[in-house]
């Protein structure tokens, strides 16, 4: 096969995986997949409905059927058990009642009873007491009449006669009770009785443990009673025999299987009867002292009776039918019986494994009978899909060679003749390819050339470039000339929204470009700045044009940005140059005019003063005397303002001489005195005695301090406040300090105050060239100015220059 039959072999490798894959999941796993699981799901769901039944359907299974019958069968054996137990206790309170009836008794009693309290009353031994009551011929009557109970009733292990009020036995069937005292609890049950009752003691006898016991008040004679009334409270009390109390309970029948018991608890829940099994922790519960706390026993004792399935004593499942016995009005038993739920459902559970292991053979036949149909069935379809899988590998030749004639035959003769067609077009489609991969090839070298040479001219502009999305103002792509502008990497530029590269003082303008850009698809000649990495400003002219798509919608922008710093930088300059001539021009203009205006003051002022002299010479009062030599004065001090006025503003000489700085600073003062008590403006004066001279040009050192101190005065705000003038001598330097109580100097001003134009004043208070011409007067001279300033507080300027130091 040619190179093109290889690459088209290559560029269906992905079908031919597809097929090898799908050809894995064949018919047989499908219709294993189709049946196995059907009838599998049948025949659980078969043995569900079979076993629990569908409440929903009105089904019922054979686990809901088998446990009611149980529940019945456990129903009627409690009734037939609690109904023999409450015949079983008739019958014993018949004899108790039949025994303290009988003649025996009633014909002794009273003999006996008088004889042992009075015996008791000696304070005799228990020996001497049994000695003395033996030689009664009514103690032996009422003593082999009591052994006789317990000889002929096998329920009973003994029989006594007891006085409850003095706590003593009387006559007992066993001659070492004789005398013996009742224990508290025995006695005060007793008393509670009132008669007779069924109650679980502990015997007066410690050796004999705990028992049931049955008892039944003695009628004495009316004589006993009004002769001793210690002989009203005698009692009849039969011993039960706790093995055999129980036994028509005990025995379960064949009825509740090998696991099936009954039990007897009374009013705390204390067994009355052995248990059947051990508990859960394996020891042996012990009848009278274990208290079982299993539910239906519970349930019993509360004097509810009803049926139940519950966990029981020995950790088992069981179902239990429960009743409840009334013995007296305070004492109550409670029965149970029950059986294991294991037990009761053996049956049910074997035949459910029957049908599982049936189940389970049937599934394996499923599975043989359904791999030999599939085998048959996919024989065919295998030999179409191995065919289909040379073909789509690359192998035009291979053919199918099915035979069948249903349609599976006739989709193979299909197949065949496909391949046939395919196998012809092969060639021409070939021939086809090539001649377009040649074409595409020479396109797509001209397109690399082309985008190359794109990449050049838009990489290596002198002009910054970028394009943005317009739909999120977000940054496309920009050029290297923006980046090395802006001192960022390509990274922190592209993805970010335009705006950020803006500087916030032209941020609007840029938003409204941008909305023109949406609006128009273009921008001309837009002046912005843009904010470098390090906070610094570039000045731009932004051109921006657009990428239309056909339905005329804006997809792409291009921008371009050439920097126009130097330009704009230079027309601020000359702004503030003709700023600064024209200032010059109006200082001259009013340097000028007040020399003129000075001159004609100064005529009047001396006429006036002359006029004032002559009248001082004529004899005047006192008062007038004072205040024409007021007036002289005032005369005196207007001509001498006049004067200095005209000095300062006549322009200077150049010459350098030896100045007072003190002397410069007064003169500054008073013409500067009137504004600053006009603002109540206090000046401070702290001179160092005899200043040295200095040599400089005295209008020049007057400008400077008439600067500093219009400068403090101007940092007030408000009236009211302290301008304080200090001279100081460090060194070979003589230092002024000129504080003032204004608002400070913000820190980020304090690099650019001393630089020419610079000013945080309003126009018509000054142009910014006070500091300016005072840091060149002063450095001229060979000094220096300094400024410490803090916001809130107020700022000091100090002025140093040398002593006697030459230009």
């Amino acid at each position: 096969m040619n190179t093109t039959n290889k690459e088209w072999s290559n560029n269906t490798s992905i079908n031919t995986g597809t097929l090898a894959g799908k050809k894995s999941f064949g018919l047989r796993f499908k219709m294993f997949i189709y049946f196995v699981p059907i009838f599998v799901l049948s025949i659980i769901l078969m043995n569900i409905l079979q076993v629990y039944g569908c409440s929903f359907l009105g089904i019922k299974g054979e686990y809901y059927m088998k446990r009611s019958v149980k529940f019945h069968d456990l129903n009627l054996v409690a009734d037939l058990k609690k109904e023999r137990l409450n015949r079983w206790l008739r019958e014993r309170v018949d004899d108790a009642r039949i025994a303290t009836e009988n003649y025996i008794i009633e014909s002794n009693i009273n003999q006996i009873t008088q004889l042992f309290h009075r015996n008791v009353k000696l304070n005799n031994s228990r020996t001497d007491l049994l000695e003395s009551l033996q030689k009664e011929s009514a103690y032996k009557h009422l003593t082999q009449f009591l052994k006789g109970i317990k000889t002929h009733s096998p329920a009973y292990n003994s029989a006594r006669i007891v006085d409850i009020k003095q706590g003593f036995v009387i006559a007992s069937s066993e001659n070492t009770d004789i005398g013996a005292a009742l224990s508290t609890s025995f006695h005060e049950k007793m008393l509670v009785s009132g008669g007779e009752g069924f109650f679980t003691v502990k015997n007066p006898q410690a050796e004999e443990g705990y028992g049931l016991y049955l008892s039944r008040n003695i009628e004495t004679s009316h004589e006993l009673k009004g002769n001793d009334a210690s002989a009203a409270g005698l009692f009849l009390v039969m011993s039960i025999n706790s093995r055999d109390f129980a036994i028509p309970i005990i025995h379960t029948g064949h009825g509740l299987g090998k696991t099936g018991e009954a039990l007897l608890v009374d009013n705390d829940v204390k067994l009355l009867t052995p248990l059947k099994h051990p508990l859960k922790d394996g020891s042996i519960a012990r009848a009278f002292e274990y208290k079982i706390d299993d539910q239906p026993a519970t349930l019993s004792s509360l004097g509810f009776e009803g049926i139940v399935e519950s966990v029981d004593y020995s950790g088992e499942q069981v179902l239990a039918a429960f009743r409840h016995i009334v013995l007296t009005t305070d004492m109550a038993w409670g029965l149970v019986v029950k059986q294991n739920t294991k037990e009761i459902f053996a049956i049910l559970y074997d035949g459910v494994k029957n049908t599982i292991i049936i189940s389970l053979a049937g599934i394996v036949i499923i599975f043989l009978i359904t791999i030999i149909l599939a085998n048959k069935l996919s024989r065919p379809i295998n030999i179409l899909t191995d065919t289909a899988y040379k073909v789509s590998s690359g192998n035009l030749k291979a053919r199918a060679s099915v035979t069948n004639k249903d349609a599976i035959g006739f989709l193979a003769q299909t197949f065949n003749t496909m391949v046939d067609s395919v196998e012809s077009r092969q060639d021409e489609l070939e021939s086809k390819v090539r001649e377009r991969t040649q074409e595409l090839t020479a396109l797509n070298n001209e397109l690399q050339e082309s985008e190359n040479k794109y990449h050049d001219l838009y990489d290596n502009s002198p002009d910054m470039l970028l394009s943005i999305n317009p739909e999120n103002a977000k940054i496309i792509s920009c050029n290297k000339a923006l980046l090395k502008s802006l001192c960022f990497d390509k990274d922190e530029i592209i993805g970010r929204p335009v705006f950020d590269i803006y500087h916030p003082d032209c941020l609007e303008t840029a938003k409204k470009g941008f909305q023109r850009f949406i609006e128009k698809g273009e921008v001309r000649d837009l002046e912005l700045q843009l904010k470098r990495k390090d906070g610094g400003k570039i000045d731009v002219s932004l051109n921006v044009s657009c990428t239309r798509d056909n339905q005329g919608n804006i997809i792409q922008s291009r921008s371009a940005l050439r920097d126009i710093t130097k330009h704009k930088t230079l027309e601020r300059e000359l702004a503030k140059s003709n700023e600064q001539l024209m200032h010059s021009e109006k200082l001259a203009a009013i340097g000028k005019l007040s020399a003129s205006i000075a001159h004609e003051f100064n005529n009047p002022i001396c006429g006036i003063k002359n006029v004032l002299e002559t009248v001082a010479e004529a004899n005047l009062n006192e008062d007038e005397e004072k205040f024409t030599v007021l007036a002289i004065k005032e005369c005196h001090r207007m001509a001498d303002l006049i004067r200095k006025l005209q000095d300062f503003n006549r322009p200077s000489s150049g010459d350098i001489s030896l100045i007072n700085l003190h002397e410069i600073i007064d003169e500054v003062l008073l013409l500067t005195g009137k504004k600053l008590k006009e603002r109540d403006i206090i000046v401070q004066k702290n001179y160092v005695d005899r200043p040295p001279l200095i040599k400089a040009v005295n209008d020049q050192i007057k400008q400077v301090f008439l600067n500093l101190i219009q400068n403090a005065e101007e940092a007030i705000v408000g009236d009211g406040g302290t301008i304080t003038i200090t001279s100081d001598c460090v060194d070979s330097n003589i230092l002024i300090h000129i504080k003032d109580t204004g608002g400070g100097i913000p820190p980020q001003f304090m690099s650019v105050i001393f630089e020419p134009f610079y000013t945080s004043k309003p126009a018509v208070k000054g142009t910014g060239l006070g500091l300016s011409v005072c840091h060149g007067i002063v450095k001229k001279f060979g000094g220096d100015i300094k400024v410490d300033t803090e916001v809130g507080k107020g700022t000091t300027f100090t002025v140093i220059f040398p002593v006697e130091a030459g230009v």
